[in-house]
């Protein structure tokens, strides 16, 4: 449909920060909830999640979080280890 076509973004545009807000948001988490977990202001979640709605081509964060499980970004765990600098582990 119409709505598909207009989230376009990449996963690899945003930052890890805030592919962790967007995926707390997908979990129903307020801003409120992520700033306690995260230790940053509720502000600062705001500022995360209105970059990712405008990084992914998103109207709104409904529309982010449909993006985020039609990508299956559901593990935020295994997704941000993806975005983070290599450990030098070997395994």
């Amino acid at each position: 449909g119409e709505e598909e076509g207009r989230t376009t973004g990449r996963l690899d545009l945003l930052t890890a920060r805030e592919l962790e807000v967007a995926q707390l948001v997908a979990k129903g988490k307020s801003s409120k909830q992520i700033a306690a977990e995260l230790r940053i202001s509720a502000r600062t979640v705001e500022v995360h999640r209105s970059r990712a709605v405008r990084k992914v081509g998103a109207q709104n964060t409904a529309e982010l979080v449909r993006w985020l499980v039609k990508r299956s970004v559901r593990q935020p765990d295994a997704a941000l280890a993806a975005k983070e600098e290599p450990s030098g582990r070997s395994w």
